[in-house]
């Protein structure tokens, strides 16, 4: 194996993988924007592609973030600040920003403007911003499940596993923690997908081991695999996003998405493109879903709902790849003129929260100003 071959699966795929996860979270959620407000009838076939890469959309998100946290876990939990603090900061900020437009009356389409509580609630549990909200409690979790057990440790997978199959059934309870106009908190993907980001952490040479043996047999084989199950699991009805058919699918998905990674030459065009949005997923993350926001209020205000249902029916099936290819510009442009603002802040959480030292760096700072 040459030098190259190296470094590609340890530098190159996790850029390109987050890309293309990003990209389907995108139109994912155009897809669903245009289902739900736009047309009655599915956005043939993006919904249901929607459906059939849900397997692999956050699981292999969760997976590399495991993966890069790995090398973290034996050292002490204050180095990771930034992991931890960091991104939470992120959270809290762009969660409060998000629905303070619910203090709007033309924002929200029913019932009164959030209360105190409701909105210290939505800031302490994962609801708009989840995956932000995760990061830093996986990462803690397996942080402290790895620092008393070890490598032992990995023997959890089985029955994270099996939480993950579960997870839908307590959607019914989280559900009424938060009730309209406040997004709902987020706890079935939360637990559902914990087991990805533990397993990529505790299963770093497997996925290693995977890629070097790579080849496109083995990926059609699986690909075939999993078409399989997908056609078992239609026999059975998917309750939520989430479901126990989507376990072993997800399995299957991240061991394709391993041969993919390790065979597609990094180096062309598309690769390319993915990797440059995988490199800053951050911004693509929270601002897409503040520009559907804006496309849902400015469709209903000038009308164009109406228009479309009406006089262009049949571009159902075109508009939520549109919206994707525009929406991930736009939202590495507004993160490119905050970066450069005064407001730069919004992105990247203040230096002394995320240093090894704080809090006795802070209160150093503090006791020096007071003197």
């Amino acid at each position: 194996m040459t030098a190259s071959s190296h470094e590609k699966p340890r530098f190159e795929w996790p850029d390109v993988a987050r890309g293309v996860c990003m990209v389907l979270v995108v139109l994912w959620h155009s897809a669903s924007w245009v289902l739900d407000e736009v047309y009655a009838s599915p956005p043939a076939p993006w919904v249901q592609f929607g459906l059939w890469v849900t397997p692999l959309r956050m699981p292999l998100f969760f997976y590399i973030s495991g993966y890069f946290c790995a090398t973290l876990l034996s050292r002490p939990l204050r180095t990771s600040r930034r992991r931890t603090w960091g991104i939470f900061y992120l959270y809290v900020i762009w969660t409060f920003i998000f629905l303070s437009r619910l203090y709007l009356p033309m924002a929200r389409s029913e019932g009164p403007a959030p209360t105190f509580g409701q909105m210290l609630t939505a800031l302490i549990l994962p609801t708009s911003f989840w995956y932000l909200w995760c990061l830093p409690v996986y990462f803690v979790v397996t942080h402290f499940i790895h620092s008393k057990l070890g490598e032992k440790g990995k023997w959890l997978i089985v029955p994270l596993l099996v939480l993950a199959a579960v997870a839908p059934l307590v959607r019914p309870y989280s559900i009424q923690i938060l009730v309209q106009p406040m997004d709902a908190v987020k706890a079935p993907p939360m637990l559902a997908n914990f087991v990805w980001f533990y397993a990529g952490a505790y299963t770093r040479p497997v996925w290693d081991r995977v890629m070097q043996g790579a080849s496109w047999t083995k990926c059609i084989v699986a690909t075939g695999v999993y078409a399989g199950i997908w056609v078992a699991a239609s026999f059975w009805t998917f309750t939520d996003e989430f479901a126990w058919q989507l376990v072993p699918l997800s399995v299957l998905a991240l061991y394709i998405a391993a041969q993919v990674l390790a065979l597609v030459p990094t180096g062309a065009r598309i690769p390319q493109m993915l990797r440059r949005i995988g490199q800053d997923t951050l911004p693509v993350y929270i601002f897409h879903i503040f520009l559907i926001s804006i496309i849902s209020a400015g469709s209903k205000y000038l009308g164009l709902i109406s228009f479309f249902r009406n006089d262009l029916p049949n571009l159902s099936w075109i508009i939520p790849p549109v919206m994707t290819a525009c929406l991930i510009p736009a939202a590495l442009g507004i993160a490119w003129l905050i970066r450069k603002s005064p407001v730069a802040f919004l992105l990247a959480a203040p230096a002394w929260l995320t240093s090894p030292d704080w809090p006795k760096r802070r209160r150093s700072a503090t006791l020096e100003a007071e003197s």
